[in-house]
């Protein structure tokens, strides 16, 4: 089981918005979940799709895989951009794995803020206008 993801950002899925990769992140803060969508460079895409293909539990077909920022993230190398290693935590069911993923720095780097926020106006312009807590994934 999960401990408590209260404060772990879920990366739900890519979508297309206007012509651009689009993040659907859930984020909970003093209890009330949100969908953000931000949107992604490139860069910050491959980071995502990266988490999103992690299948490390497959042999329960038909049950959605949830993932989820573990809070954590380190350059992998001092004073540069180039790349992170995040901690990842992917659960199916009942079933949980973690993981230590290397993606570009910038989308971690976008990750890392989601945690720490304490109210809704600071991401307004993000929360989405057609997604819910039931979005396919």
């Amino acid at each position: 089981m999960r401990d408590n993801s209260d404060r772990m950002p879920e990366l739900v899925r890519i979508v297309d918005r206007d012509g651009r990769p689009t993040g659907v992140v859930r984020i909970s803060i003093a209890g009330e979940s949100r969908t953000l969508e931000l949107p992604l460079t490139p860069a910050a895409r491959s980071g995502f799709l990266k988490i999103l293909n992690l299948r490390p539990l497959d042999q329960m077909p038909g049950q959605p895989h949830r993932y989820f920022f573990a809070r954590r993230a380190q350059r992998l190398k001092p004073g540069s951009d180039a790349d992170a290693v995040v901690a990842v935590r992917v659960e199916v069911g009942r079933d949980v794995k973690n993981f230590e993923v290397t993606v570009p720095y910038e989308f971690a780097a976008n990750l890392m803020w989601l945690p720490d926020l304490e109210d809704w106006s600071e991401v307004a312009s993000f929360i989405s206008k057609t997604a819910d807590a039931s979005v396919a994934r």
